[in-house]
């Protein structure tokens, strides 16, 4: 009863404030308030020699606090709002993982994922301690909950999105993003089990709201004037985590349109590689193009593609890199993930 009584006086003072948080790529916190147009308010910059690097994530805890993960250190920090510093509070394991993904649970504890295996941690705040929760959770964007269910865009694929229930995972929407942009933040707008509002944060500040009826994402703003979007986390949204266990509406994000029938069907090997990958196509890509982004939606190549072709890799750094393909009419007809040795 007393922690029932903490969490409704904690949601009743969060969700009067209506504002959720996000952190750029120069680690510069803000809060961003969707009832004023996802205005921001700068709060502070993390210093990144007290985190040892850029924070890829951030997520608050079940107690009120809020935390974040680091990118090239690998380290889970403590934000303090108050005094408007950051230390590191944990290592993560196998250094050679990279991690974009960050949650609080209902019970104290924070969830994290590595994008290049796909296994899920759990930190056990009080602790220190890491385990293993499951495996094939790929996410190089955030997790939320809904209703139960871990949810998160599934980054083999982007943007499918996707629903882990702690025994098994399913589809439950497709990409409305129409390569605009790469989702770096995924949060529930959380004030009950019974609202669907579900954020999805791309890196240039376009957000968009997850559609639970259609299974898609809608474009509703824009983050103002902000640079790279590293992750988001609006205060409540652990308290998902606690609401009673529902199944998702599975979606078939393969089924085809008639305009889908007649598109080309592309494909890329070998992948991950270490030179180059090489395009193939079912039919000729006339007027078409690509371009090649890292992880924080950077693009780093670009050029005309034809129906079979070879993109060099050989001036890029190890690690995780998103190729998209446009046709004439600059239209994304193609998105895969590529692994770079």
């Amino acid at each position: 009863m007393k922690r029932l009584t903490l969490l409704l006086l904690l949601l009743s003072t969060w969700v009067s404030a209506q504002e959720f948080y996000v952190i750029d790529a120069t680690n510069r916190l803000y809060t961003v308030d969707p009832q004023n147009n996802f205005s921001k308010t700068e709060l502070f910059q993390i210093d990144v020699n007290d985190v040892g690097g850029i924070v890829a994530e951030i997520a608050f805890s079940s107690e009120g606090l809020l935390y974040g993960i680091t990118f090239e250190s690998k380290r889970i920090i403590e934000i303090d709002l108050v005094n408007e510093t950051a230390a590191p509070i944990g290592d993560q394991p196998f250094i050679w993982e990279k991690y974009r993904t960050l949650v609080g649970t209902d019970d104290n504890r924070l969830l994290f994922g590595s994008y290049t295996s796909g296994e899920l941690y759990s930190f056990d705040i009080p602790s220190g301690t890491i385990t293993t929760v499951a495996s094939g959770i790929f996410s190089s964007a955030d997790f939320t909950f809904y209703k139960g269910n871990l949810i998160f865009p599934f980054v083999s694929d982007p943007y499918v999105m996707k629903a882990f229930d702690g025994s098994s995972i399913v589809t439950i929407g497709c990409d409305g993003t129409d390569g605009n942009g790469s989702l770096n933040g995924f949060i529930n707008y959380f004030d009950s089990c019974n609202s669907d509002l579900v954020y999805a944060i791309a890196n240039n500040g376009v957000v968009y709201e997850f559609n639970f009826e259609t299974e898609a994402l809608d474009e509703v703003g824009q983050i103002p004037d902000i640079i790279v979007v590293n992750g988001a986390a609006f205060p409540s949204e652990y308290m998902a985590d606690s609401c009673l266990l529902e199944n998702l509406s599975i979606s078939d994000c393969d089924i085809l349109s008639t305009d889908d029938l007649n598109a080309p069907r592309i494909s890329i090997a070998p992948n991950p590689a270490a030179f180059e990958v090489r395009l193939s196509s079912s039919l000729p890509l006339p007027d078409s193009s690509y371009m090649l982004f890292d992880i924080n939606g950077r693009k780093l190549l670009s050029g005309s593609v034809a129906q079979e072709q070879a993109l060099p890799l050989g001036t890029l750094h190890s690690g995780m890199y998103f190729l998209r393909v446009f046709d004439g009419e600059n239209k994304t007809i193609f998105q895969e993930k590529i692994i770079k040795n």
